[in-house]
């Protein structure tokens, strides 16, 4: 699945390489109905070449490429020095690669202490504008990507819609509705998080370290089950062994207990 041909009015992508099940989704998002005379075809693989025009591209906006950063990935890199003691200078968050409704997520990898990030953003004119210029346009497109990102990577705060009184009741809170939502950066994401406990767990972690998450991961019955990001603790042997995280960063291996 990849795009190879772009204009502000037109989008073309590849999906030889895709499956049904997913080009499934990749239709819904590009808008792609079952009335189109293509449909079936390319969800059948028989297709593997879609073009889709830009709607309303006549009151401006248009499909457009940007690269963005963030470092909104500092608090998941922060907790994973906190409880591994392990650092990571580059990672691929393929579990943010997506394509959505809103934009076409080409790659996300994390190096040089940033995300950075390429999408395609669909951009549509301001309602309050007859006209957008280039300018315009790739500025709009670029505040878009960064949101779009930070929401992947961070937390969206929401204003609650009732705020406590003086007199310990409550009351409506005149900011909920009308405030802008902040996004703020946060280890939330357990996908991310699972992306980066991976990649240093598999490639980083000493042997000490591997075998105890190997015992970890035998509760499930496979390998390559993480820790998730909202483990105070570890239970290790089908729940029989109690593990800090203290005691994986320092590598010291609990005994196995002895069979009952």
């Amino acid at each position: 699945m990849r795009i190879v041909n772009l204009s502000p009015g037109e989008l073309t992508v590849d999906l030889e390489s895709t499956p049904s099940a997913q080009r499934l989704d990749i239709l819904d998002v590009l808008d792609v109905r079952k009335t189109d005379p293509h449909w079936l075809s390319l969800l059948t693989c028989q297709e593997s070449i879609l073009t889709v025009p830009f709607p309303h591209l006549l009151e401006g906006g248009g499909f457009v490429r940007v690269t963005t950063t963030s470092d909104f990935l500092a608090p998941y890199l922060e907790l994973l020095a906190k409880r591994t003691g392990g650092q990571i200078d580059r990672v691929t968050l393929s579990s943010i690669t997506q394509w959505t409704h809103t934009h076409l997520m080409e790659s996300c990898e994390y190096y040089d202490g940033l995300v950075h990030a390429t999408m395609v953003v669909k951009v549509y004119r301001p309602t309050n504008c007859t006209h957008m210029t280039d300018e315009e346009l790739n500025a709009k497109a670029l505040k878009l990507a960064l949101r779009y990102l930070q929401e992947d990577l961070g937390e969206t705060i929401v204003p609650q819609e009732f705020i406590l009184a003086h007199n310990n009741c409550y009351k409506p809170n005149p900011e909920y509705g009308g405030r802008a939502l902040r996004i703020v950066p946060r280890a939330t994401n357990e996908k991310i998080w699972q992306e980066l406990f991976g990649t240093w767990a598999t490639t980083m972690a000493t042997p000490a370290q591997q075998a105890m998450l190997k015992r970890f991961s035998q509760v499930a019955g496979v390998t390559d089950r993480w820790p998730s990001i909202r483990d105070h603790q570890l239970y290790l042997d089908q729940y029989a062994t109690v593990l800090t995280w203290d005691a994986l960063k320092t590598g010291t291996i609990p005994p196995i207990p002895e069979p009952a």
